[in-house]
């Protein structure tokens, strides 16, 4: 197995679509499923099975992935030393919702850095309906998700550990020129016939969204779907369709009147703010992190925070 191919699972395992890897390597998609097909055959077992609009690692590509990280930090590591670096920088890996990588974590990054200025930060992409189990798997060491689930304690799910940070504000958004702007009491039986630009799949306050539509009979417009928050900030300010986004990914648009919110009177979508690690596998670096997200709540009210604690291990 040579790290070219193990490069291009590991992207293909993550945002669990060819095209999307290849987006993100470089390469034309052909070339990604060659590359797959060839670390198939070189295993003898399938990595991936095709599911409804995209792929999914089989038992055998779990496992390979497991063991793919391991492999990629060992060499990041080897590297170091044949150069001749007398000491390996703590590493920590972070991935999550894109609002929260794009809007909320670089305030977080700038105020840890300046207490922990020789740690190596890594932000990954990746599809949001992964990030549990990379971090189960050890790919990732932080996530950071939006969901709902019950952390009122420690919560433990599939020997995860899970803490809430905070509460973000969703919005129904669309062009200034939109009927629906303005108006008083938008219901959700006025969306029917609505063209809707979703994020990605897996996106937990889109799932919250549909799921209200098709209660009240109005998932019946064509549906968009985008990777991209800044696509569906862009399509929805030119008049193609209204969308179920963050308020902080779009606050300045609200502001300067180029988008504009449509008032909801029986839709709530605000969704829980979650840190998601696997216990008992952190470097002292990523244990610092950790606390410096959840003793100050960072992510939340960002321009804000006070400067990182000086009472973090160094």
């Amino acid at each position: 197995m040579d790290f070219k191919k193990l490069r291009t699972f590991r992207a293909a395992a993550q945002f669990q679509n060819f095209s999307d890897a290849s987006a993100h390597l470089g390469y034309v998609q052909s070339a990604v499923t060659n590359q797959i097909k060839a670390l198939e055959d070189e295993l003898q077992t399938r990595l991936f099975k095709r599911t409804g609009r995209g792929v999914a690692l089989t038992e055998a590509g779990l496992k390979l992935q497991q063991y793919c990280e391991k492999l990629f930090n060992l060499r990041d590591e080897a590297t170091l030393a044949v150069k001749g670096d007398s000491v390996v920088k703590p590493v920590v890996r972070i991935a999550g919702y894109e609002t929260l990588l794009t809007y909320r974590l670089p305030e977080v990054i700038r105020n840890f850095h300046q207490t922990f200025p020789d740690t190596h930060i890594q932000v990954q992409p990746v599809a949001v309906k992964q990030l549990r189990q990379l971090v189960l798997n050890e790919a990732i060491d932080v996530a950071l998700i939006f969901d709902d689930t019950d952390v009122s304690a420690t919560h433990q799910l599939a020997g995860l550990k899970q803490q809430a940070l905070g509460e973000e504000p969703v919005v129904v958004v669309a062009s200034p020129k939109h009927p629906l702007v303005g108006k008083a009491d938008v219901s959700l039986a006025d969306l029917a016939g609505e063209t809707l630009l979703l994020t990605e799949q897996g996106c937990y306050y889109r799932n919250r969204f549909e799921k209200a539509l098709i209660q009240a009979g109005a998932m019946t417009g064509t549906l968009i779907e985008f990777t991209s928050i800044e696509a569906i900030k862009a399509c929805v300010a030119g008049g193609t369709g209204i969308a179920a986004i963050s308020k902080i990914s779009v606050q300045s648009q609200l502001d300067s009147g180029e988008i504009a919110e449509i008032k909801m009177a029986d839709l709530a979508l605000s969704v829980g703010v979650l840190l998601v690690t696997k216990p008992k596998t952190h470097n002292h670096s990523v244990n610092a992190f950790i606390r410096h997200l959840t003793q100050r709540h960072n992510l939340q009210g960002a321009s804000n925070v006070e400067q990182a604690a000086t009472t973090l291990p160094p």
